[in-house]
This record gives structure tokens, C-alpha cells and sequence, in this order.
């Protein structure tokens, strides 16, 4: 509820409540697949302009376990945001374009192979050495000025610290990777389907989708009025 209340302050309530509604959801898929496996977790806490989390009070057998967790956030997400994309062809609705672009974008985002990140636990259980190529790529973004969120640096130095004890073997038990080949592969392609479906499903949400500027520009058509933007600038 705190955080509706702030985003709404910011991006007015029925984007707020629907941005808050994705963060749940999102987490609930996490909860879903703990409860699968049997590990204990803490009460969702949402924390305004970071998201929401869950945390596992018991660590997962192994590091399949631990990804399928992971991957369980996105993919209840994603399905979030397709629901919304179809609401919104349905009723011509750019809110339903909106929340569902927003859904898209923090998916994908959480799926980056970061340590900290959703993606990181992904990545990790194939291979440490994508985690070194995941910490590139966030540099990358930073340097570029793609990403500018003070929070990304914060992100960065957590997945940092999450690669150093990948190779230095710290903090999980022994034999924690060791996962059969065949389960890594599966998790590949979880993985990159996942991605690729978020991206998708984000182009396609753009087919109707409107940027703000053009429904302000769009309003008075809409509405019968006859104003000249041009007088408000």
C-alpha cells in the first residue's frame, strides 16, 4: 500500500496500483516455486524505487533448484504483462499498454546475468564465467549511459560480489553447481526462451502502444476539441 502511495505521487494511481500489481506477481511466482520445493520464505516486502523481494530462509539443494526459483519470477511476470498487452487490444486502453511495456521492461531487466539478479542465478547455474560476461554487459550499459539509475550501481556491486564467491566457492555448500549437463541445457533454454518471449511480446505491445506526447497530440481528436498545442508550449 506505502508503495502505491509513492509511485502515485509520481505517475498518478491507476499506473501506480498497476505497477505495484506486476511487482506482486512477479514475487508470488518466486514464493510459488519455493513452496514447490519446500524452502521457507519471508513475507513480500515492497520497498519504493527498488521493487519488491522475498527472501528463501532455507538455501535450495542445488543450484537447479535455485534457477527454476529464479526463473519462476520473470516467467509469472511476463504472463502479467501479455495478459495486460491483450486487455489492451481488447479495449484500445494505453494504460493496458503501458503497465504491460513497464512489465516487459523490469522482466527483462531482472534477467540480465547478473549475480544479484533473477537472470544471474540463471546464468551462474550454467557457467560462472557468464556472470563475468554479465558484469561486462552492465558496464557497458553504464558507461553508454543507456542506464543512468543510481540503483544499477548498486546492482553491479552486489553481482560483483555474488561472481567473487561463484569462483571462490564461498557462502553455498559443496557440490551446490554440480548439475548434470542435461539440466544445464534445459535451463539454457528456459533462459533464452524466456528472454525471447519478453522481447517479443514487447514488440508487440508497441504495435498500439503510444508514447505520452503523441496522446496528449491524440486527446483532442479524441474528445472533440479544438486546441492548438502549439499555444501551451
Amino acid at each position: 500500500m506505502f508503495s502505491s502511495l509513492v509511485y502515485s505521487w509520481i505517475f498518478g494511481w491507476p499506473y501506480a496500483v498497476g505497477m505495484v500489481t506486476q511487482m506482486c506477481i512477479h514475487e508470488s511466482g518466486h514464493a510459488a516455486m519455493m513452496r514447490y520445493y519446500g524452502i521457507d520464505f519471508s513475507p513480500m516486502v515492497f520497498i519504493p524505487g527498488f521493487g519488491a523481494m522475498i527472501t528463501m530462509r532455507d538455501m535450495p539443494q542445488d543450484a537447479y533448484k535455485a534457477a527454476n526459483i529464479a526463473l519462476a519470477g520473470p516467467l509469472a511476470g511476463a504472463m502479467a504483462a501479455t495478459a495486460l498487452t491483450g486487455v489492451g487490444f481488447l479495449t484500445d486502453s494505453q494504460m493496458c499498454f503501458a503497465l504491460a511495456d513497464f512489465g516487459y521492461m523490469v522482466n527483462l531487466f531482472n534477467l540480465l546475468p547478473i549475480g544479484s539478479l533473477d537472470g544471474g542465478r540463471v546464468a551462474g547455474a550454467v557457467s560462472k564465467w557468464t556472470l563475468v560476461g554479465g558484469l561486462a554487459a552492465g558496464s557497458g550499459l553504464l558507461l553508454s549511459g543507456i542506464v543512468s539509475n543510481p540503483i544499477f550501481y548498486l546492482v553491479m556491486l552486489m553481482g560483483s560480489y555474488t561472481t567473487y564467491t561463484r569462483f571462490t566457492g564461498e557462502v553455498v555448500a559443496s557440490g551446490f553447481y554440480n548439475i548434470p549437463a542435461a539440466r544445464k541445457a534445459q535451463l539454457s533454454v528456459m533462459y533464452i526462451g524466456l528472454v525471447g518471449y519478453l522481447l517479443a511480446g514487447m514488440e508487440v505491445n508497441d504495435i498500439n502502444r503510444l508514447l505520452p506526447q503523441e496522446i496528449q497530440a491524440d486527446a483532442p481528436i479524441k474528445f472533440g476539441l479544438d486546441i492548438n498545442l502549439d499555444d501551451y508550449e
